[in-house]
């Protein structure tokens, strides 16, 4: 456990931190103390983690969704990120953060293949705006594949 990794200090990301791994740690198949034994936690220092009562550093916060054989970056992302709703809860091992991630992985490298050396152009009011125009674009392809063949929506 790296020590001198700092703490989470946004408002209110603690608790939401702490809430998704205790989330993630109650849906493992593994034991509280397993998982505190392998993150070189003590119990009590690791109850106080779940419970949102001590500073949670990422790396710990990485090891203990590890530990519990949950994904471990977009989760932290979410809890840090996403103050008005429980997205990293709900999308804890699901298909729908599965994919966020891999959205969130390729964009800057896509970003950067199609516009260049122009990205300096870019305006972050736009951001909104765009993520609305790709959960859209996304929706619209969701129901012609279900169109052509509604099962295959289903299949994994």
């Amino acid at each position: 456990m790296d020590m001198d990794m700092p703490a989470i200090t946004a408002p209110g990301a603690n608790g939401r931190l702490a809430k998704l791994l205790a989330l993630a740690v109650d849906r493992s198949r593994r034991s509280r103390r397993e998982i505190a034994r392998e993150v070189d936690m003590n119990k009590a220092t690791f109850l106080k983690a779940l419970r949102g009562e001590r500073p949670i550093s990422l790396d710990e916060a990485g090891q203990i969704l590890a530990a519990s054989d949950a994904p471990t970056r977009l989760p932290i992302v979410l809890a840090l990120l996403d103050e008005n709703d429980d997205l990293a809860e709900r999308w804890l091992g699901d298909d729908a953060g599965t994919f966020l991630e891999h959205l969130i992985v390729s964009l800057p490298r896509s970003l950067e293949d199609a516009i260049g050396v122009r990205s300096d152009e870019l305006n972050p009011r736009w951001a909104l705006g765009t993520s609305r125009l790709v959960a859209k674009v996304l929706a619209k392809h969701i129901e012609e594949v279900a169109a052509k063949d509604p099962y295959q929506v289903f299949v994994k």
